[in-house]
């Protein structure tokens, strides 16, 4: 299987600058450190969303493009996410051109445990196919909706994780196991000898937070 592409990266974080700034206890008005904190929810979101993400799914919207060797035998192309829509199926058929599959021949995206797929019904006429890679393109979208619609959980965890590398900046020992900062509140880490198979994920409660949303790769 092809990894898959990205084709367009969502239009916003899961959460905005306005909600870390309440969730610190900063204030509405411009801080010195809000760039910072703006690359902190970048650099938390992007440990998580996405093919390489450590949740194995899309947050916000996303569109993406999944390659395939040819037509599926079983019928159904499997997708790598769940929460998938609007997928349109198009292929370079023997003269190398490229076609776009009648939405009629095949089903919209359905989820299955491990992500999604797509299904070609029985009746469906499929041409000749080009001898070069990849021949055909299953491009859909993926994601919980827009920033307002994402799982509270996921939201509350990402600002979990902000909120610990706001609080361990410029601190000479990043093993520490928990610490309480104004604004902040108390935070347990992980230790480093903890990591393992969470990623760069930090907070105990984030990670208990994200797990029921959490797609393990196979």
């Amino acid at each position: 299987m092809f990894a898959p592409r990205l084709v367009t990266a969502p239009d916003s974080t899961p959460v905005s600058l306005a909600d870390v700034k309440a969730h610190l206890g900063l204030g509405p008005g411009a801080h010195p450190h809000d760039a910072e904190i703006t690359g902190y929810i970048e650099s938390v979101t992007e440990t998580l969303d996405g093919w390489r993400g450590w949740l194995g799914r899309c947050i916000v919207d996303q569109t993406w493009a999944q390659d395939f060797e040819g037509w599926p035998c079983a019928y159904a192309f499997g997708l790598p996410f769940p929460d998938c829509r609007s997928a349109v199926v198009t292929y370079r058929d023997a003269a190398h051109a490229s076609q776009t599959l009648t939405a009629s021949a095949h089903s919209a995206p359905l989820s299955t445990p491990l992500g999604g797929c797509v299904f070609l019904y029985s009746d469906a006429v499929l041409a000749a196919l080009s001898s070069r890679p990849a021949p055909v393109t299953v491009t859909f979208t993926a994601g919980f909706g827009d920033q307002a619609t994402v799982p509270r959980a996921i939201k509350q965890a990402i600002m979990l994780e902000v909120g610990a590398l706001y609080a361990k900046r410029g601190a000479s020992d990043v093993t520490i196991k928990s610490e309480s900062v104004v604004g902040v509140g108390a935070t347990e880490y992980f230790a480093a000898g903890e990591q393992s198979g969470r990623g760069n994920i930090a907070s105990v409660a984030a990670e208990r937070l994200l797990a029921p949303y959490r797609i393990p790769r196979v």
